[in-house]
């Protein structure tokens, strides 16, 4: 019924500085380099700066803030594969490469293929960035991202509750409609130094049909041992590693039976 598990959406990224003397009518030249592969254009509001940082106050609950911009708010730019599966996300900051499940697409990639398009993203970023005389972009945040889709039906494709996928949840009495899990996890190095964090989401409900399913979103970001980009690439592999492992690890052997996966 399922196969793998159920992946919809992935996305490796950078965050960087450097292009300080970037405009966004030079996007144009950009997509002209990416449009091929790429061939729609969307714009969406950027994402703001985000840095792990560690610290006796790190894990302090945030309130609302007011935010003054001295400069134009630039936009982030979607270049989009012509199936919609595949997408290059690009503002003045930031870069990511995403597989998003589509109707009529291809099924899940394996990682090393998502991580070649990711590369050949900032290497495109990088030679355009040159030959515009826009500055280097210099990474200074790494992350990896995966969510995934459950039904919550048994290996005989009966109604089930969310413990037969999340074994840790059992201690639940009866049928809550819907919810939401999360937490964070300082991850550390080999000398017990935080070097990222693993941001965990799990939630659930009913769907427009009336199917229950639960959405769980694995999200880990930190900084590079250094500010360059095989760095970066090096500790997305690691970040990976980490969202795999810990999928296994909170999910059920009857999952696992489902979904044919290997531990």
């Amino acid at each position: 019924m399922y196969g793998s598990p159920p992946v919809v959406e992935t996305s490796l990224g950078v965050q960087f500085e450097g292009l300080s003397e970037f405009q966004t009518l030079r996007v144009a030249s950009l997509w002209e380099r990416l449009r091929a592969e790429y061939p729609v254009l969307e714009e969406h509001d950027p994402l703001q700066p985000a840095f792990e940082t560690f610290g006796p106050r790190s894990s302090a609950i945030n309130a609302p803030g007011l935010m003054l911009h001295t400069k134009p708010v630039q936009p982030r730019f979607f270049f989009i594969s012509e199936k919609g599966d595949q997408l290059v996300q690009f503002q003045r900051d930031r870069l990511a490469f995403n597989w998003r499940k589509r109707e009529g697409a291809e099924e899940y990639p394996r990682y090393e293929s998502i991580r070649a398009k990711f590369e050949e993203a900032f290497a495109a970023i990088k030679e355009w960035a040159k030959e515009e005389g826009l500055g280097e972009p210099v990474p200074n945040q790494a992350e990896a991202i995966y969510v995934n889709f459950v039904p919550l039906e048994d290996a005989n494709g009966e109604k089930c509750g969310l413990s037969y996928f999340f074994p840790w949840l059992g201690g639940l009495i009866g049928m809550t409609e819907d919810g939401l899990f999360q937490f964070r996890r300082r991850l550390e190095d080999v000398n017990g130094d935080p070097v990222a964090r693993l941001n965990f989401q799990l939630q659930y409900g009913t769907d427009e049909e009336s199917s229950r399913q639960a959405r769980l979103h694995l999200h880990v970001r930190g900084r590079p041992n250094t500010n360059t980009f095989n760095e970066a690439l090096k500790m997305i592999d690691a970040e990976r590693a980490i969202i795999v492992r810990t999928f296994a690890e909170i999910t059920s052997e009857e999952a696992g039976v489902i979904w044919e996966r290997k531990r």
